[in-house]
């Protein structure tokens, strides 16, 4: 197992390997994410008292909307730290000059990691949340299916960005030389 951690950590000592893989992970981080926003808007269901549209996490309850609040949050978070990862990425993994390693960008990535991996258990809690309890409730969430397939890619994303820690804990980063083909 050592040895298996040591070749990774070598591999990621490149960063401009390294960055090329943030950017993919990132968009596809920023691309859930959109998803989650869009499923969290089409999440609908109808107050009866009012007749009024509702989104998810926000039926009949207040506490409910409070939660729908904290997950509007973290996918904003989620998806800001994906553009500035990939754009900030973006000048290590096809340089122009000699540039120094940033050693904070796999850091926001594990951070970003944490906050995938929060969006997808709220995206399981959008279904179990808004379950009806009585004849008077009725579930905000008509799209059940697209919460767990969200939840699983948020997870899954997660613990890719998650698996950045490593570079962050036990590599050496360096930029490649140019070579004659890269000028």
């Amino acid at each position: 197992m050592k040895q298996f951690i040591r070749k990774m950590a070598e591999k990621f000592s490149n960063f401009k390997l390294l960055a090329r893989i943030m950017i993919c992970v990132s968009a596809v981080v920023a691309v859930v994410t959109i998803l989650g926003f869009v499923a969290f808007e089409f999440s609908r269901g109808i107050n009866p008292e009012t007749n009024s549209r509702v989104c998810a996490f926000g039926a009949l309850k207040e506490g409910r909307q409070i939660i729908g609040m904290i997950f509007f949050f973290v996918l904003t978070v989620s998806l800001v730290l994906a553009i500035v990862v990939a754009y900030q990425s973006k000048a290590y993994a096809f340089p122009k000059t000699k540039m120094a390693p940033n050693k904070s960008l796999p850091v926001l990535c594990v951070v970003n990691g944490g906050f995938s991996i929060v969006a997808g258990i709220f995206s399981i809690l959008a279904v179990v949340v808004d379950v009806p309890v009585g004849e008077s409730e009725i579930p905000a969430t008509q799209i059940g299916w697209a919460w767990y397939i969200l939840a699983v890619l948020f997870i899954i994303a997660g613990l890719v960005q998650l698996c950045f820690l490593l570079p962050v804990l036990k590599s050496h980063y360096y930029m490649p030389k140019f070579g004659e083909q890269e000028k």
